[in-house]
């Protein structure tokens, strides 16, 4: 809190972007808010200006967590139904480490960072759909984990990292690495004014003590044992804390173990994503917090809380689907948390009373106690007078002195003195102050032990004045995060010029099965993409649907629709029901299933029929056997060539009686257990999310956005 008071006071003095926090170590000073990131401290200021000062902490606390439970119901929502998503929101707002934070640690910044997580992995997860549309969104995702919080933008490049590996492993495309190598080098880029002049006057300041004994990673391992007592109990609270979700996601990844079929790829990155945050918190990975890459900057290894809470909420909220049991999942969580509370060690927390102390110490008072790594090199803030003058005579002869200005990042004063010495102020030298006396430039000189900036003066005059300038690397930082900012509104300008111009072609669909066309269009709507039927489909000749899989049946049909269309993309889709208790039936017959014998009939049988053969064909089949999948394949082609293929697949459980009127086929006994409703009882939206069709229909367009070129020749014959 005492940085955003200090903030807020330094915009009254027009200073919109502190860099030196004047007030830390009682007056002298330090470069806070150069090395600390800028989100969190603008924020609380801005509540400062706004609120009284003792309700600015709770008001940043539910900031923080309304994001962060907004953040992961947009993930959520695009898994589970929206009670469902709800839920895993509220859990992951409310999880146990962020009440450790609230109550235990006011770790505002790394709270407020929470956020970003979940949006993290849903870009990640959306790499299939949108390709390298997302590294835009992903880039800006990092960019503010730097601005937020150091630390957790450390582990938010290794979860990156570790996120797009696997998704190159599942989906076997290489180019997914390049995508997220892009996005964490364009973040960087845009946080460049903040994170170059961090990185390189790093050296002009003690930073060596952000690894200082009782804040290293060997310190901080789950259930360390120091000579510290008062380490040793938070140790042991936040470790019990770990130790019960741990074993709660464990419970939950054994329950939500089918969801692998379901959604491989949300499954795998979040297992990958749970094993490499909990197993960073034990000792035995003491090596990889050693040599990887700033690892050890992240300090306390429990911190992979913060990441291992999203995949703690998303498979809590997939495992227990009944409310019950989720009630109960919750309960034993907040039971360890106050056994802790009362059995390990109390909270804490600042008190109005504490607050005023604060605000009364920066108004009138003496300033406030600084922080140790933020020290300029050579300093010793606890050898400092902190009742020292701010400008004092070191020499012989006497002095007057007059202060004309005192600012933070400005000062001015006029020293009259009888002979030559050095005047010494109540402020640490630091390599940014430049000393001006008399209009003429002046090396400044450091006091031995203290650190104090010390300013060579002649008899008589002396008009000095101190500014606290923009060094090379601040703005080289800014240049960079300019440049790079430019790049991304371009590059983001010509994406959506481009989408816009596809979004003018209709995309052509061999079918005139209304049920199709609405599924199709559906899928299209949400990215602005218009479908129409091939022209003059119901005048062409149709195509014998005789193939023995879904892809042969799609490829004939596209191959065959696309040279009555020269030069246009045309897609024709087989889609179906496999029973797996009949061995796959209907499967590539589901639209004749009905026929006495579908292999040879010509025609399709109608919905009600296929549905009543279906629920006779599984009427001795009990409830946990009648699984299935509605299986689509698309084929994309162009002037009789097949150019692509794409699959989707949607697995639930066939009822024995129909349910819902949206839909058409089998969807009224088609029962999805994701969000326990048949697909007749969707709508466009949540169908097109769900489906099969959908599935198949947005791999295409993560293909379409990848052919510019093939398109634009295509457009032109």
């Amino acid at each position: 809190m005492n940085s955003w008071m200090e903030v807020l006071g330094q915009w009254k003095q027009g200073i919109l972007y502190p860099r030196w926090a004047a007030l830390a170590h009682f007056g002298y000073g330090e470069a806070r808010f150069i090395f600390y990131p800028p989100f969190s401290w603008l924020l609380g200021a801005l509540l400062g200006a706004l609120l009284p000062w003792k309700l600015v902490p709770a008001a940043f606390v539910f900031v923080a967590l309304t994001l962060s439970g907004c953040s992961m119901f947009l993930l959520a929502r695009h898994y589970l139904a929206r009670p469902d998503a709800i839920f895993a929101a509220t859990l992951y707002a409310a999880n146990p480490y962020h009440l450790v934070i609230v109550y235990w640690r006011s770790a505002f910044a790394e709270l407020l960072a929470g956020a970003l997580l979940p949006l993290l992995l849903l870009e990640v997860l959306e790499l299939e759909e949108k390709g390298r549309r997302v590294v835009l969104p992903v880039a800006l995702l990092v960019a503010a984990a730097w601005l937020t919080n150091a630390p957790t933008a450390v582990m938010v490049n290794y979860s990156l990292a570790l996120l797009v590996a696997v998704t190159a492993i599942l989906r076997r495309s290489p180019k997914v690495l390049l995508y997220g190598a892009g996005a964490a080098v364009l973040g960087a880029g845009l946080a460049a004014f903040y994170v170059f002049p961090a990185a390189y006057e790093q050296k002009w300041v003690a930073i060596a003590q952000v690894l200082a004994p009782g804040v290293r990673p060997q310190d901080n391992f789950l259930f360390t044992i120091l000579e510290d007592v008062d380490h040793n109990r938070f140790n042991y609270l936040v470790s019990l804390i770990a130790a019960a979700q741990m074993v709660a996601l464990a419970g939950a990844v054994l329950l939500a173990r089918s969801r692998r079929r379901e959604s491989p790829q949300l499954w795998w990155t979040i297992a990958a994503w749970s094993l490499f945050s909990g197993l960073l918190m034990f000792s035995f990975t003491f090596s990889l917090w050693q040599y990887l890459p700033k690892l050890r900057f992240v300090q306390l290894p429990w911190r992979w809380l913060l990441c291992l809470n999203v995949p703690f909420a998303l498979l809590i909220t997939m495992a227990w689907r009944r409310w019950t049991m989720r009630a109960m999942v919750c309960a034993v969580m907040l039971f360890v948390l106050l056994c802790a509370w009362h059995r390990v060690q109390s909270p804490w927390w600042d008190t109005a009373a504490d607050i005023n102390e604060m605000l009364d110490n920066q108004q009138d008072g003496p300033g406030y106690e600084g922080t140790d790594e933020y020290v300029p090199t050579g300093a010793d803030p606890y050898e400092i007078n902190k009742a020292a003058r701010r400008v004092t005579l070191d020499g012989l002869g006497r002095s007057l002195i007059e202060e004309k200005q005192w600012g933070a990042e400005s000062k001015f004063f006029i020293a009259d003195v009888t002979s030559p010495g050095k005047v010494v102020l109540r402020l640490f030298n630091y390599p940014a102050w430049r000393v001006e006396v008399n209009g003429n430039p002046v090396a400044a000189q450091t006091r031995e032990v203290t650190g104090q900036l010390m300013i060579p003066v002649e008899a008589g005059q002396n008009r000095v004045r101190i500014t606290f300038i923009h060094t090379w690397d601040r703005t080289a930082g800014g240049v960079i995060s300019a440049a790079t900012m430019f790049l991304v509104v371009m590059v983001g300008v010509r994406m959506k010029i481009t989408s816009f111009k596809r979004s003018m072609k209709p995309i052509l669909i061999a079918t005139s099965n209304p049920g199709k066309l609405r599924d199709f269009a559906g899928a299209a709507s949400s990215y602005g993409i218009e479908i129409a039927t091939v022209p003059g489909f119901s005048s062409l000749p149709a195509v014998a649907e005789d193939g023995s899989t879904f892809e042969a049946n799609a490829r004939k049909k596209a191959e065959h629709y696309s040279r009555h269309v020269a030069g246009e993309i045309v897609l024709a889709d087989d889609s179906g029901l496999e029973v797996d208790a009949l061995g796959g039936a209907p499967g590539v017959h589901s639209a004749r299933y009905a026929a006495d014998d579908p292999l040879k009939a010509e025609s399709n049988t109608d919905d009600g029929a296929n549905n009543a053969r279906l629920v006779r064909e599984l009427r001795s089949v009990p409830p946990d056997r009648r699984t299935g999948r509605f299986v689509c394949v698309i084929a994309a082609a162009r002037n009789g060539e097949t150019l692509a293929v794409f699959r989707g697949m949607a697995a639930g459980v066939i009822l024995d009686k129909p349910r819902g009127s949206n839909g058409f086929g089998y969807d009224p006994l088609f029962y999805f257990p994701q969000i326990r409703k048949t697909f007749a009882e969707l709508n466009a939206e949540q169908k097109a999310q769900f489906s099969h069709r959908g599935a198949a229909f947005r791999a295409f367009l993560e293909w379409y956005r990848t052919q510019p070129h093939q398109f634009e020749e295509a457009s032109k014959l």
